[in-house]
């Protein structure tokens, strides 16, 4: 751990890619729930975005991410694409 907090004990994801990209690192696989997806998208040097869509719906499912309503949170991507993987769909998204 980067031992980099912000507020609230949380940790300054800005701060943190820094650190990271110091050290010669310059990509990061983000694997979480919507929090730390909704985090990374408002408060990180988010670049490049993959989503797989699977053919099952497991119970009602909740949103992706949080407060994507409101028009502050919104994250432009400037181009897109998407392609067959298996029976999933891959949609990555870049900017």
């Amino acid at each position: 751990m980067l031992g980099i907090k912000g507020s609230a004990n949380a940790l300054d994801l800005y701060q943190a890619m820094k650190a990271l990209y110091s050290q010669d690192i310059g990509s990061v696989l983000v694997e979480g729930g919507r929090e730390v997806f909704s985090r990374f998208l408002r408060d990180g040097p988010v670049d490049e975005l993959s989503i797989f869509l699977a053919p099952t719906v497991m119970g009602r499912g909740i949103p992706a991410v949080t407060n994507a309503s409101r028009r502050n949170s919104r994250v432009r991507f400037s181009r897109w694409s998407a392609m067959p993987v298996g029976r999933d769909i891959l949609i990555q998204a870049f900017r």
